[in-house]
Parts: structure tokens; sequence; C-alpha cells
């Protein structure tokens, strides 16, 4: 396995080639992405609970 890797062996040739279709589905999820919930960041009940500093089971 001493071996120089060289673009033109085909382990580089597969693993570029992979990249490059990656990049492609990466594109396309990037141009259909939509935030969840409208855009907005709803906070959780433990959030809450820490930020007005009282019990979970209060709220």
């Amino acid at each position: 396995m001493n071996e120089l890797i060289m673009p033109h062996n085909v382990g580089v040739k597969n693993a570029l080639e992979n990249m490059k279709e990656l990049l492609v589905l990466y594109k396309k999820v990037i141009a259909n992405y939509r935030p969840l919930l409208d855009g907005e960041r709803f906070l959780t009940d433990r959030e809450v609970a820490s930020i007005l500093k009282v019990c979970r089971r209060t709220l």
C-alpha cells in the first residue's frame, strides 16, 4: 500500500465524482429550503421556565 495517490487514480476519480453529485443535491436542497414554523422560533417549556425563573409545573 505504498502507492502514491494521484488525481488519475480510480479511487480519487470516484471520490471526486461523488462530491460533484453531492454538490448538485445540496444545491437542490438549498434552493427548495423553507424554514419550519414560518421562520419563527418557539421556546420550550424548559426555556420559558428558565427565563422566568419559575418551576416548569407552574407553567
